[in-house]
């Protein structure tokens, strides 16, 4: 009788997953607050360089971005909103710190972009206005508006210094201001204007006094 023989078979044991505790008590409170605080920090240079950037992709976006940059006082955001030369610095830099300061003396609290538009649109340049009320520490609204050119640049738009607007873009903006005078955005900015002044008498004289 002939027979095989088989070894057993040895069946291992399951293996038991050991538990990993962390032990939250011995670590570093010191390190624990370094590590939020460089979190907060690299949250806020994100927020910062998604707020800071110039919008150019239109004349209205290049000119409301240059006039929140003049409210918050930012002179250098500003200026890069122009397309300059060196020999445009200095006029330009008075210019700015001009506009700078007679929004700051107003003490408001805020801004409000109301509107803004294409009066002309050439192939070059366009002629752009802008409407915003500064808003004042006792809840009234004081009207603002501006004017401005800005030249289409690989793209991207740019606003004309004061220095390099010729003959021809000169004469182009004082015919469409004109027309301006009659739209309904200006009559509404007027409208405000006019209100405000009635209530407050002699705000300009002391807005001026300021600026002296």
């Amino acid at each position: 009788m002939s027979g095989r023989n088989e070894m057993p078979v040895k069946r291992s044991k399951p293996v038991k997953k050991k538990k990993v505790n962390i032990d939250l008590s011995n670590l570093n409170i010191k390190t624990i607050g370094i590590v939020i605080i460089a979190v907060i920090i690299l949250f806020l240079i994100i927020s910062g360089i998604r707020g800071c950037s110039v919008k150019q992709n239109t004349p209205q976006n290049v000119v409301k971005s240059m006039i929140n940059f003049a409210y918050k006082g930012n002179a250098k955001k500003v200026k890069r909103c122009y397309d300059i030369n060196d020999s445009d610095v200095d006029q330009l830099d008075r210019e700015n710190e001009a506009l700078i300061k007679y929004l700051q003396v107003h003490n408001s609290k805020g801004i409000e972009i109301v509107d803004t538009g294409v009066l002309y649109e050439g192939e070059q340049y366009s002629y752009v206005y802008i409407t915003y009320n500064l808003l004042l520490d006792d809840e009234q609204k004081y009207p603002c508006i501006g004017t401005y050119i800005a030249a289409n640049k690989d793209g991207k738009y740019y606003i004309v210094p004061t220095s390099n607007v010729t003959e021809e873009m000169s004469s182009t903006a004082t015919e469409k201001y004109k027309d301006f005078t009659e739209s309904r955005a200006y009559k509404m900015y007027l409208t405000t204007y006019d209100t405000f002044i009635k209530k407050n008498p002699g705000y300009e004289e002391k807005i001026a006094d300021k600026l002296k």
